[in-house]
């Protein structure tokens, strides 16, 4: 599994964001005129290798971007918790299946559009390399 797999399939598994989203989780964009609100997208915005002292790449840390649009602020600001809870590692929390080892909260920004609200959550993860 890739690791947008691997997190898309953690997100699905949980039965409290599957009864508000349903299956609105989107890569990179959103389809045009997607409605019913709210949804989430996601992408990776950066890889960076982790080179071994002789020179092998294991892991890559990446910076993956979850961009939430819901109706109501209450709506956005639960699906943002939902997020944060899902992924974020906390000590003796079991981490989903690999290829993902850590997943940690980073930021979230919050901005009314006129669609509605949007959160903006990003996370830092690291992750096995996959050789191209």
């Amino acid at each position: 599994m890739t690791v947008e797999e691997t997190i898309v399939a953690t997100l699905a598994a949980d039965p409290d964001l599957v009864q508000i989203v349903g299956a609105r989780v989107y890569a990179v964009h959103i389809p045009e005129h997607e409605y019913p609100l709210p949804w989430v997208m996601y992408r990776l915005d950066e890889s960076e290798p982790v080179t071994e002292i002789d020179g092998t790449i294991r892991l890559v840390r990446h910076s993956m971007q979850f961009d939430v649009l819901a109706t109501e602020y209450n709506q956005a600001r639960t699906l943002e918790a939902h997020l944060v809870r899902i992924l974020h590692d906390k000590p003796g929390k079991p981490r989903p299946a690999l290829p993902v080892h850590v997943v940690q909260w980073t930021r979230s920004a919050k901005t009314p559009r006129d669609e509605g609200f949007q959160v903006e959550v990003t996370f830092e993860l690291t992750a096995d390399h996959v050789a191209a």
